[in-house]
């Protein structure tokens, strides 16, 4: 398990951390963006002190909640970095403001941060209200996911490993059972992906849960893997 923030060699300016909460492994991205600010897509808990001075170093973070899920490190986040924005989008904002009793501000101030290689992309029909970052690249598109996709490459041989394989959460790349039920209209959102995977065409996945995938042949796979599972 990293200890703090390091490299994505394939993507210039992004960094990981990598915690755990109980068995599941947790992973927050750090995207440098211009007038040394740097967005914090999911903050782990537990990240640190050494982990936290590497973030100050960075630039001034704002702090992306990327579903109404994830919360668990951003209390800590706000507290290391007290004048740094939390931000989510409109379907997250109830659920993580009553849960953090933080300030959370609209997905707009991060867009006007963003680059122009870089974009956000919020799944439509999801009750979680996930937002995902598209860094592209030369000819190279990046996916930072939350919870769409989990990419665990083998299950642990116990309960909890069998409970993960029954939730059709791997081991490899997989659209999970427990995130299904997230869906208002699955329809919808499979057309949806679809359309942003031949749009993008991803060659990059990075999960909030499990290993990075690098590989041309992404899109081919996550169309497949759609059609299957939606």
């Amino acid at each position: 398990m990293l200890t703090d923030w390091q490299r994505i060699a394939a993507l210039s300016g992004v960094w990981e951390i990598r915690r755990t909460h109980g068995v599941l492994p947790l992973r927050a991205i750090a995207v440098e963006l211009p007038d040394k600010r740097v967005c914090v897509y999911s903050p782990v808990p537990h990240a640190g002190e050494v982990a936290m001075d590497q973030l100050r170093a960075m630039g001034k973070p704002i702090l992306l909640a990327p579903n109404a899920y994830h919360t668990l490190g951003l209390a800590e986040h706000a507290k290391a970095f007290d004048e740094a924005p939390l931000v989510a989008s409109d379907r997250a904002f109830r659920r993580i403001k009553n849960k953090t009793k933080l300030s959370v501000e609209d997905l707009r101030l991060l867009e006007a941060n963003l680059p122009p290689h870089m974009s956000l992309l919020q799944p439509p029909d999801l009750r979680s209200g996930e937002v995902w970052l598209s860094i592209r690249e030369a000819h190279r598109c990046a996916w930072i996911v939350c919870d769409a996709f989990v990419n665990f490459s083998r299950l642990p041989a116990t309960a909890i490993g069998l409970g993960l394989k029954l939730l059709r959460m791997g081991p490899g790349i997989a659209i999970g059972a427990t995130f299904k039920l997230l869906l208002q209209d699955r329809r919808a959102y499979r057309e949806w992906l679809l359309a942003k995977i031949a749009e993008e065409r991803p060659t990059m996945l990075i999960p909030c849960h499990g290993q990075v995938v690098d590989d041309d042949e992404l899109p081919t796979t996550l169309e497949r893997i759609v059609k299957n599972r939606l």
